[in-house]
């Protein structure tokens, strides 16, 4: 079984608790124009960005940092959204939950529901980001449907959620 990420960045500080390492799986189901990660929004192997990794091969990357996670980090799977890939994942999800290894998903939740139970089963920690919350706005700019949104903050587990706004100078002017 394989995934398609664009990198995987290790000793990461910032979007999880503890020394973490970070997984950048391709392919996002909105747009937003400010997005953090353009090389992770289209599913696609572009030409500089993404290629194909076999779980055996992430997990072996993944246990490098496994000496930091003792600090109480871990692994986070980011993006683009990596809830759209949480079937092929979900062998690998199983092994670190096995070693202990704290697994945190960074997610926009427009994602089917399906997707979001299978994760709530092995995250000990979500951050989800507050992108928009009008209707109109949600479905014009970022391409989404706030009630898909809506609807998964409903199956979260809000005890292990942090929610981030992300800061932009975008305007809808634009």
């Amino acid at each position: 079984m394989k995934v398609r990420i664009t990198d995987i960045q290790h000793f990461c500080l910032h979007d999880g608790e503890g020394i973490i390492t970070t997984v950048f799986l391709k392919g996002c189901s909105i747009k937003c124009p400010w997005c953090a990660n353009p090389e992770c929004i289209s599913s696609k192997i572009q030409k500089e960005f993404g290629y194909d990794i076999s779980l055996t091969d992430l997990e072996r990357e993944i246990l490098k940092d496994e000496p930091y996670y003792k600090t109480g980090g871990g692994v986070t799977f980011s993006g683009g959204e990596p809830l759209l890939q949480i079937r092929f994942l979900e062998h690998l999800l199983k092994s670190l939950k096995l070693k202990n290894i704290n697994v945190c998903f960074e997610t926009a939740l427009f994602v089917p529901q399906e997707n979001l139970n299978r994760a709530n089963f092995y995250a000990d920690e979500f951050i989800v980001d507050i992108k928009m919350l009008n209707p109109e706005t949600t479905r014009d700019v970022l391409k989404g449907d706030i009630n898909q949104y809506l609807n998964n903050l409903g199956h979260l587990d809000l005890s292990k959620t942090t929610f981030r706004i992300p800061v932009t100078e975008y305007s809808l002017n634009d």
